[in-house]
């Protein structure tokens, strides 16, 4: 097999996620010579929590339904179907009384498929990207192989004797301002909760974030 330039110059480096699964395999377990049945795995990342009961019977209606079953299987528009994106949109402003519409939602297979598309349509290969470090083990290598490493300016957030997230919400959002201004900074991701503490920015960081994201 003849492979292309950009995975033999090893442009592209295994995902993370993509590791952290291969160690959860049952069948890598069995080669470290233990039973599967009694291990507890912390590496996969399912949710702890059980589906709300009425989801599931949504699911059971969809199953039992063989027209509907059917088409369930169908695409949908590219950026998602209306039904869906509308009901999104009622509920953000439900809980945030945003203004957001379902022209400002798209519906991807997952995210790592959304972020590839964002970072396609909106930066250039030179542009940066601010990181909050510690960042989700994937976003690293998403940018890389959409940029280069180069791109990534990563702004400390974790205090590593306290274990505190954002000690000082005003002195990060200091340096956060000042590596825009330094770095040119095209974009900032972060996730909230946060990917990997699990801690949540408060309305106000957010809202200051966004400001100093304007401004600049």
């Amino acid at each position: 097999m003849i492979l292309s330039r950009v995975v033999e110059k090893g442009c592209i480096k295994q995902s993370p996620i993509r590791k952290i699964m291969e160690m959860v395999a049952r069948s890598n377990i069995v080669k470290l010579g233990l039973n599967p049945d009694s291990v507890i795995s912390f590496a996969g990342g399912w949710v702890n929590h059980e589906a709300p009961e009425e989801l599931r019977e949504e699911y059971a209606k969809i199953v039992k339904d063989k027209n509907l079953f059917h088409k369930i299987g169908g695409y949908s528009t590219t950026d998602g179907d209306i039904e869906l994106r509308t009901m999104l949109s009622v509920m953000d402003r439900e809980i945030y009384d945003s203004n957001l519409t379902e022209e400002n939602i798209v519906i991807g297979q997952s995210s790592t498929e959304l972020l590839y598309g964002l970072i396609l349509a909106l930066l250039n290969p030179e542009d940066k990207v601010m990181l909050f470090d510690p960042a989700y083990a994937n976003y690293p290598e998403q940018i890389h192989v959409c940029q280069r490493k180069s791109s990534i300016v990563r702004l400390k957030v974790f205090d590593d004797d306290s274990w505190a997230f954002m000690k000082d919400e005003n002195a990060t959002l200091s340096s956060l301002e000042a590596a825009i201004r330094e770095k040119r900074v095209k974009a900032i991701l972060f996730s909230s909760p946060d990917n990997p503490t699990g801690q949540i920015p408060s309305n106000k960081f957010v809202e200051e974030t966004l400001n100093i994201a304007l401004k600049h």
